[in-house]
């Protein structure tokens, strides 16, 4: 079953205050997520909202490596690849945390940080959203498109960072660890779809 309404708003306004707090009524982020074993599974389907984003994106990337010699697949070839990396994503991360848990002393937090995270998958889709957009309509050029995406990339980053510390009530240094293993889950991904799909030129 899809999150309701209700449940997609609270968690947008708990990922909010992840960056904007009020200093003088401060409020915990993980109060507006819900965090039993349902609402666990339910996140996941929170892939299906962001997908039509996916989609979009991947489009548009799929112009500007078509039209760089990058690569030779075809848009939907291209699209599909994409689309299959971020559900790898979804799968894959929790399980690798799953197996990390107990070393990073984190088991007793697994399950909310899986929910905030997948929920992440959204809102850091709509914050790169409109950088796709400003280009369909030709106020960014592919290499705007690509230097405001590094930055943003950095800036997501950073989000996933202090969501990791408030989620799991960890040291920094342990949200590194785990913003590492993000980045290290996404590339083994992008390379599994690159070879399945045949989309190096």
């Amino acid at each position: 079953m899809l999150p309701g309404s209700a449940e997609v708003r609270a968690a947008m306004n708990g990922l909010w205050l992840v960056i904007f707090q009020d200093k003088e009524n401060p409020r915990d982020p993980m109060d507006y997520f819900q965090s039993d074993t349902d609402a666990f599974f339910r996140s996941f389907t929170v892939f299906f909202f962001a997908l039509p984003i996916y989609i979009g994106m991947a489009h548009v990337q799929w112009t500007i490596a078509f039209a760089h010699d990058i690569t030779q697949a075809t848009s939907s070839t291209y699209t599909i690849a994409q689309v299959f990396s971020e559900a790898m994503n979804f799968l894959l991360f929790p399980a690798l945390v799953l197996l990390v848990a107990r070393p990073l002393k984190i088991s007793n937090r697994f399950t909310p940080y899986i929910i905030v995270i997948n929920w992440s998958s959204l809102a850091l889709a709509l914050f790169f959203a409109p950088l796709y957009i400003l280009y369909l309509i030709g106020l960014l050029g592919p290499i705007d498109l690509v230097i405001w995406s590094f930055f943003f990339q950095i800036a997501g980053l950073w989000f996933l960072w202090r969501l990791s510390t408030i989620a799991l009530r960890c040291d920094w240094f342990t949200a590194v660890e785990l913003v590492v293993l993000i980045l290290a889950t996404g590339f083994c991904v992008n390379w599994l779809a690159d070879a399945l799909f045949s989309l190096s030129a």
